[in-house]
């Protein structure tokens, strides 16, 4: 069998993030008595307090504090140069509006057209040209080496594959196995999740035919029970007499009948496992039905994920 591609590389037209870990450009900073220093940006200060939106776990979080100026050591603010390069800088992760058609980022994969990459240089050096002093000057100066490196192999007639420049005639066969190993990972990830689903399903039948059979015997004995349960029960009625002397006595006077609450209690869980009862086989044969048609899809998801090894193994 041929040495395989990289698995990573199965999405090969998809382009990896313009990502740069360089020294972020500070926001307001704000330096408690206790030590510790927040990040934000202060949206608001008056004489006794400041109060300042806080980015958290990476900028994933924003929450407002409310600081007391009796607690802070110390307050930088953000300057409007610093806030631009920023924004600038973001936007070199976008499509910037200099080169709304053409992507920053390099593809592995695939070269890009003269017109792209001198674009994207263009882009580059303009930042360099607005920010001289900015942290990410370094990496961007790469990035600019970079894509003249690319915008010159394409001058001299090659193509990109795997991060690696040759000739067209050399990456067709590359593709070709790429596409082919793609098939392979498509076929088994298809017959793996069949099969996932076909056990989850005969364990979800197996449960509930369970849960129908009990729900079977627990109706059977509580028919028997119910059986055994007055419909009604008599409770006393109560009459005070007085006596001679002032003395009160309290005497049941007669009886009166009442419905039996121990009943209803029983009515209402005969009617919890007549509800299960019912309507288990019909859910059963839902099942059954979608068990089976599982059953009939692997087979042929098997033959396609075999087809599929075939087509990468040597003939």
């Amino acid at each position: 069998m041929d040495t395989p591609i990289p698995v990573g590389l199965a999405a090969a037209t998809v382009c990896a993030l313009f990502l740069y870990k360089a020294a972020p450009i500070k926001a307001d900073t704000v330096t408690l008595n206790s030590g510790d220093v927040l990040e934000g940006k202060i949206v608001s200060e008056n004489d006794t307090q400041v109060e300042m939106q806080v980015s958290m776990y990476h900028g994933s979080i924003i929450s407002t504090r409310e600081l007391l100026k009796s607690d802070i050591k110390s307050m930088s603010r953000e300057t409007e140069e610093q806030r631009q390069e920023k924004a600038d800088y973001a936007d070199l992760s976008q499509t910037p509006a200099a080169s709304p058609q053409y992507s920053l980022t390099l593809d592995p994969n695939q070269e890009y057209t003269p017109a792209h990459y001198a674009a994207g240089i263009a882009v580059f050096e303009n930042f360099l040209a607005k920010h001289p002093n900015s942290a990410h000057a370094d990496y961007i100066h790469s990035q600019i080496v970079a894509w003249k490196s690319e915008s010159d192999n394409v001058a001299s007639g090659k193509v990109k594959f795997n991060n690696q420049w040759m000739t067209p005639e050399a990456k067709a066969p590359l593709v070709e196995r790429l596409q082919k190993q793609m098939y392979v990972q498509a076929a088994q990830n298809t017959l793996a999740s069949l099969k996932k689903k076909l056990s989850e399903l005969q364990d979800h039948r197996d449960s509930l035919a369970e849960q129908v059979a009990a729900a079977d015997g627990n109706l059977k004995s509580a028919h028997e029970r119910l059986r055994t349960i007055p419909e009604s029960l008599r409770d006393p009625i109560y009459k005070d007499y007085v006596y001679s002397n002032g003395a009160t006595d309290r005497r049941i006077a007669g009886y009166t009948t009442v419905p039996n609450p121990e009943r209803q209690a029983a009515r209402d869980e005969c009617d919890v496992y007549q509800q299960l009862v019912s309507s288990g086989p019909q859910k059963l044969a839902n099942l059954d039905m979608k068990i089976r048609g599982i059953q009939i899809q692997i087979p042929r998801a098997e033959q396609d994920y075999a087809n599929a090894l075939a087509q990468v193994s040597p003939r």
